[in-house]
């Protein structure tokens, strides 16, 4: 909303820094700060079980890094890293759960097993699946509830929402799974800007596998959100 808001002049901010948290950023938004607002918008990762973020960007990053959805490093006193089943790390490029080593919560108040299963091999689980590089940054690409659905359909549903952001008329993108595993695209438009459902779902066709490619896509007049800010996905999920 920010970067596309009619008063931004090119390269002409008054700010010198944004943070970003809460959801994952498409890359395309990073590059649009650069160009448009000539800063760093700096995507921030966490979880409440932290008490914060732990990964975190810096404006020194390398832009081609961000480019492909990375959103920083692990925090000297938050490290994390990418593991399998067992805890145990995983080479760059591999898909795996985030792993924090020291830095998280006691326990879920009476819930003895729940606090078991998040602290087993004595790290944090996130719940979270997500990449690392050769530098240590971290990429979240989904669940790890949806680690079996991903495999069917040959990729993550933020894969999805990235692709959207890349057509120049897209402000908001969102891609949900209904209660059916179907596939639904929902996005909103940036003010003045004009093009068709169809049109969309081509865009999207031509860089996604076919198991990702929504059933349809349609353009909303204003994208619902919960009480965060964040896109309201159940709502939209109920609508696929």
């Amino acid at each position: 909303d920010i970067v596309n808001a009619p008063p931004a002049v090119e390269r002409k901010s008054p700010f010198r820094v944004a943070l970003s948290g809460g959801s994952s950023l498409a890359p395309r938004l990073k590059r649009d700060y650069r160009q448009r607002l000539g800063i760093s918008l700096l995507e921030s990762y966490g979880q409440s079980e932290l008490g914060g973020f732990m990964v975190m960007g810096a404006p020194h990053d390398d832009p081609q890094t961000l480019a492909v959805g990375f959103a920083g490093r692990p925090l000297a006193d938050r490290l994390a890293y990418i593991g399998d089943a067992d805890g145990q790390e995983l080479p760059a490029g591999e898909i795996g759960e985030v792993l924090v080593t020291h830095g998280f919560f006691d326990e879920y108040r009476n819930k003895p097993e729940q606090t078991a299963a998040s602290k087993r091999g004595g790290v944090l689980h996130t719940g979270d699946l997500g990449i690392s590089n050769e530098d240590g940054y971290i990429k979240v690409v989904g669940r790890v509830s949806e680690a079996d659905t991903a495999r069917q359909r040959g990729g993550f549903l933020r894969e999805v929402e990235d692709t959207y952001y890349e057509h120049e008329a897209v402000q908001h993108a969102v891609a949900v799974a209904g209660a059916n595993g179907v596939v639904g695209g929902f996005v909103e438009l940036k003010a003045g800007q004009t093009t068709s459902a169809e049109q969309l779902q081509q865009f999207v066709a031509a860089q996604v596998p076919a198991g990702l490619l929504p059933q349809k896509t349609i353009i909303l007049d204003k994208m619902p959100r919960t009480f965060s800010g964040k896109a309201d996905r159940l709502t939209l999920s109920q609508q696929v």
